[in-house]
């Protein structure tokens, strides 16, 4: 009975490999067509956001948090400030500041929010580090981090899981951590796959983390996989859930990794989220800016270029909505930044609530 249940184990391994299911994001390239908005989106809110002496926003770098109490934003400077506001778009106070001080960031780009415990994390990537601050923009703490992170880390319950921007550098390096929220202690690390052989200088196209139904999701800019993360046991665990069409890189040119425009056989995915109806991905290809939707009904792509974005048929006068690719999916919603129009110093943004 033993060796039964170990073949059966064995063979459902082996499905849940070759189960993975075929996105073919290449394909779709080649049939752009129109996508509006009403097929991905419930509802569409646009809120202006007030600007005064203490906050001042570049709307063309800007990061949004749409929560379910406040909205967070990244002002699009550097070093980088951060801003809490009302739903209604009121501003209410700043968090943190940039310096050289132990309750100070040094360079921050990108944030995270925990709406449980109600903090924002701010990566600090000259310290290799993530600063904590209240939402009432108070340092709380900071935990260590093993190589640059930028934007690629999240968080949850009570872990953090963060990608090391410097995986490509050799095998011995560590890919992908997760660690203890609070202290930062590591509990396990993925080492990096690449071959000693390849020499990257800078890789552009960028790692991936999201979370979908409570379970944690990570691309290798190298491979052409998206895998769900098992941390279960002491190590990390990648099981594939998704392969992607994204052609080929030219191996004989290895500028190809870290120039992805010189490469015209191959995708670069550089955002991914997800819900319970469909997939939306944003890529290059050919030196061209993609958005793509992939049906959870059928697993058919329909892409658009950038320019073109989304028709919005759900707001008078609006011809079309361009969501943000660093943006939250936070309750389940995209934004896009719209710049000042009328003159008062004041973007706004247009949150979509998905389906």
């Amino acid at each position: 009975m033993k060796n039964i249940w170990m073949i059966a184990l064995v063979c459902l391994n082996i499905l849940s490999t070759f189960g993975q299911q075929k996105i073919d994001l290449l394909g779709s390239f080649d049939r752009t067509q129109p996508i509006k908005l009403s097929e991905i989106a419930k509802s569409v809110r646009t809120i202006q956001l007030e600007t005064t002496d203490d906050c001042l926003l570049v709307p063309e770098n800007m990061r949004v948090h749409y929560g379910q109490e406040y909205i967070f934003v990244f002002d699009g400077t550097e070093p980088g400030n951060f801003y809490r506001f009302d739903l209604n778009g009121k501003f209410i106070n700043k968090i943190g500041n940039a310096g050289p001080g132990p309750k100070e960031y040094i360079d921050a780009h990108s944030f995270k929010v925990d709406e449980i415990k109600k903090e924002v994390w701010l990566p600090d990537w000259r310290s290799n580090s993530i600063k904590i601050y209240t939402y009432e923009g108070e340092f709380i703490r900071k935990i260590p981090c093993e190589g640059l992170i930028h934007d690629r880390f999240l968080i949850k319950d009570d872990r953090v899981f963060y990608a090391n921007s410097n995986f490509y550098w050799g095998a011995h390096t560590t890919e992908l951590s997760y660690a203890d929220a609070q202290t930062g202690k590591l509990y396990s690390k993925l080492k990096s796959t690449i071959p000693n052989d390849l020499k990257i200088n800078i890789l552009l196209d960028p790692q991936l983390l999201y979370t979908y139904r409570d379970e944690v999701y990570y691309k290798n800019p190298l491979k052409d996989v998206v895998c769900s993360i098992d941390t279960s046991g002491k190590n990390i665990k990648l099981t594939p859930r998704y392969k992607l069409n994204i052609g080929e890189r030219d191996h004989k040119r290895r500028d190809d990794y870290f120039k992805p425009q010189r490469n015209l056989r191959y995708v670069s995915v550089y955002r991914i989220y997800e819900s319970d109806n469909f997939i939306l991905i944003a890529s290059v290809y050919k030196d061209k800016l993609y958005r793509t939707v992939c049906s959870k009904k059928d697993w058919q792509c329909k892409s658009s270029e950038y320019d073109e974005g989304f028709i919005n048929d759900m707001e008078p006068g609006n011809k079309y909505f361009q969501y943000r690719s660093g943006s939250s999916m936070s309750q389940n919603h995209i934004v896009m930044v719209i710049p000042d129009e009328v003159g008062d110093d004041n973007p706004a943004i247009t949150v979509v609530e998905l389906k």
